[in-house]
């Protein structure tokens, strides 16, 4: 299973997301071609954003701070070209042989590659399971807006 993790892991929850949709917005494939990702040899089976401590600390007057962009890739000689490619040829248990490619890009890079975005985090420093045990389902019960303004 592909997850995310941290290293203490104080939240982890789910995310989810539509593209942008191009001209107006970025796309994973672009970005990747433009650094030199050869999509010919190379399926992405998952792409992962991250925010490295010694990436987000460099300069505190920076506006638009540098974070790592990966996609996770498989040959496409080795395993295929497609998610149905890739289910048919590793088993449930074996290892998925990946090849990890990654570049610098700021926020709002990665923000024009979608045109909806949504990340859940759990707190599961307050013992919250974060996929929610048995069947429940949280319901919101009611909306607040909050400001931070004075």
């Amino acid at each position: 299973m592909i997850e995310a993790s941290t290293q203490y892991g104080d939240l982890s929850g789910t995310v989810a997301a539509d593209r942008a949709d191009p001209p107006n917005g970025n796309t994973f494939k672009a970005l990747f071609q433009e650094g030199g990702l050869d999509y010919s040899k190379y399926f992405p089976v998952a792409y992962t954003f991250s925010m490295p401590e010694e990436k987000w600390n460099r300069d505190p007057g920076d506006a638009d701070p540098m974070f790592v962009l990966i996609a996770d890739c498989v040959r496409r000689d080795e395993v295929g070209s497609n998610m149905e490619d890739v289910r048919e040829t590793i088993g449930p248990g074996e290892e998925l042989p990946v090849h990890r490619f990654s570049m610098d890009i700021t926020l709002s890079e990665f923000l024009r590659l979608f045109k909806r975005l949504e990340v859940t985090f759990p707190n599961n420093r307050g013992g919250m399971d974060p996929h929610f045990p048995g069947n429940v389902n949280p319901v919101t019960q009611d909306y607040h807006s909050l400001s931070r303004e004075g």
